[in-house]
């Protein structure tokens, strides 16, 4: 037979196959699920904005799932785009919420296009959605997540797309936070003669105040005023709303209500101008409000307008002094914050925190807690020496608090801070009695250093040398400092003119010993000076001791990551032009460096 004759069944010697059936071989793989649910949302969501939308699928790297446009004429695109996140559920129970990280969310509300959040249940075949900025305003201080709860209100249904094309115009003016931006109340349709009169009365008045409420004609971001029962809530389509109780017959109970719900809607919503506007207006009419974190938002406004005074005055005015409540909480927190200069808080944070002060006093009560949150502020704010006197007042008003470790390590950090450094090794000594963490011994030996009491700050320092973090490292430099100033008779490692004084001899001298000494000390007392930190790399090169070396390129690391080194590289290339060698490894331990400080948590 040839080669290439077939053979017939019954000539056949093969009893089985070359290729045995395998399930596994020829079955395509599935799909995950989560891809399917996601898939079936799409579409589903494609379906229900058509035909006057088209919806586009963006690229992962975007951070969004899908772009939807609405349709003009000839089918050509308007402009008019919100954004979409999916969170598609095949589980019926979780048809009405799903989590969603803080941080995502924020992202969603920075664009200056529109973003929604939307839930398509499989099971349910129902969709209900949400804008970012609503869902955001659900979330918790300081949480990571956010437990978006959907209600009825957010169930897609045939009026959804006209509301959504309503909203877009309103939130991208919004977006602007613009001071101009002119906003129009809308009063609800059916209400009592006698509350009707009230609302135009307190509308008219709050249109001849304030420049930027529009009630002659309506052109305004539209503000809607509706009342359910004792409540009344002020609200901007879905993207915001606050609600208060009221008496509607009270004329001036419903006039504070307005004005301080007003104040709070516009302050959420970032347009700052005009919520300090609407604050200032009560604080001038000596409006209250017994609502403590409606009256904390009207204050907040005028702080972050840049009327500090006026908004102590109105918090003192609101009572939030002596409350001690949420809203006093909430106005202690945005004193204190960062993105407020200290110039323009300083006298107001004084007063409010001491009106505090007197009112506990004239109830009885203790102060020890509202010294020490007037020392935080204080410290957090630079000034150090009266942050040291509340201090101290917390620790007479309530003695127990020199038994407090968390109060004396603060305590020692703002002695420390304010250059008195026996004081601040006294309040570490006892702080790390009663809590011996490594992070307290490393304060305690730095304030013993300082305070000149050298042997008592190796003694403090020595348990650390072992460490191979930058902090390892900065202690066996701290060690060896003591070490040198102990050779060399000084008292401290802190006396700029003596040090200055030693280096300036050393150098010309090339005494390599003194002049690092000299060096790094000037560079502990100035920080993270990149200029000091490049010579001190010099100098420990010099030396020829690779322990010191890597000890200084690491802690130079931490302080200034490749500041430092990339100085030192610029002034002494002659050095590095030496030996390419010594400067290539200089390279490798510099770079290995700054990825190790990345990953260090002290």
């Amino acid at each position: 037979m040839l080669p290439c004759e077939e053979r017939s069944p019954s000539t056949s010697t093969r009893t089985s196959p070359l290729i045995t059936w395998n399930p596994r071989i020829f079955t395509m793989p599935n799909r995950p699920r989560s891809h399917v649910i996601e898939d079936l949302a799409q579409a589903k969501f494609t379906l229900a904005i058509q035909p006057g939308w088209i919806l586009r699928s963006k690229d992962k790297d975007y951070g969004v799932d899908w772009e939807a446009e609405r349709l003009g004429e000839n089918v050509s695109g308007t402009g008019d785009v919100f954004y979409v996140q999916s969170k598609a559920t095949d589980v019926e129970a979780s048809a009405q919420s799903v989590q969603i990280k803080t941080d995502r969310l924020r992202y969603l509300t920075s664009f200056e296009v529109p973003a929604i959040i939307v839930r398509y249940c499989v099971p349910t075949d129902t969709t209900y959605w949400m804008w970012a900025n609503e869902a955001l305003a659900q979330s918790k201080p300081n949480a990571e997540t956010v437990n978006i709860r959907f209600g009825e209100q957010h169930l897609w249904n045939d009026d959804t797309l006209s509301e959504i094309e309503r909203t877009i115009p309103v939130l991208r003016t919004i977006k602007r936070s613009d001071p101009r931006t002119a906003f129009s109340l809308v009063l609800p349709d059916q209400t009592p003669p006698k509350v009707a009169i009230s609302l135009g009365r307190i509308s008219s008045r709050l249109s001849t105040s304030l420049h930027f409420i529009d009630q002659r004609h309506l052109r305004g971001v539209p503000i809607r005023i509706a009342f359910a029962g004792t409540e009344m809530t002020l609200s901007i389509e879905r993207l915001a709303s606050v609600t208060a109780e009221v008496d509607q017959d009270d004329f001036d109970a419903l006039s504070d209500g307005i004005y301080y719900l007003l104040a709070a809607l516009l302050e959420t919503l970032d347009q700052i101008s005009q919520a300090a506007a609407v604050a200032s207006f009560c604080l001038n009419e000596t409006r209250t409000n017994k609502r403590d974190d409606l009256a904390a938002k009207a204050a907040i406004a005028l702080l972050r307008n840049g009327s500090a005074n006026e908004g102590a005055d109105l918090a003192i005015l609101n009572g939030l002094h002596a409350s001690q409540g949420f809203g006093h909480a909430m106005f202690r927190l945005v004193l204190a914050s960062p993105i407020i200069p200290q110039d323009r808080t300083g006298e107001a944070a004084d007063r409010f925190y001491n009106a505090a002060i007197s009112a506990c006093q004239a109830r009885g009560e203790g102060v020890g807690a509202l010294h020490y949150s007037y020392a935080n502020y204080l410290a957090s704010k630079g000034r150090f020496s009266s942050a040291v006197k509340a201090f101290n007042a917390t620790r007479k008003a309530e003695p127990d608090y020199w038994a407090r470790s968390y109060y004396l390590k603060e305590l020692g950090g703002i002695l420390f801070r304010s250059a008195r450094y026996r004081a601040s090794a006294r309040a570490y000594q006892c702080a790390f009695a009663s809590d011996p963490t490594e992070r307290t011994r490393f304060c305690l030996g730095d304030a013993e250093l300082y305070a000149g009491n050298l042997r008592a700050s190796a003694d403090a320092f020595q348990p650390l040398a072992e460490f191979g973090s930058s902090v390892g490292a900065e202690v066996r430099l701290k060690l060896a400092l003591i070490e040198w100033a102990e050779n060399s008779g000084l008292r401290t490692v802190n006396d700029w003119g003596e040090l200055h004084s030693i280096r300036e001899v050393a150098l010309p001298a090339g005494d390599v010993i003194n002049a690092f000494g000299a060096q790094l000390a000037i560079t502990f007392i100035l920080e993270d000076d990149i200029e000091c930190w490049a010579d001190a790399i010099f100098l420990a090169a010099m030396s020829g001791e690779l322990g010191l070396i890597e000890d200084v390129m690491l802690v130079a690391a931490k302080r200034t990551h490749l500041e430092a080194y990339s100085r030192f590289k610029e002034l002494r290339q002659d050095f590095l032009n030496y030996d390419e060698l010594i400067a290539t490894e200089l390279d490798r331990i510099a770079l290995a460096y700054n990825e190790q400080v990345a990953h260090e948590h002290w």
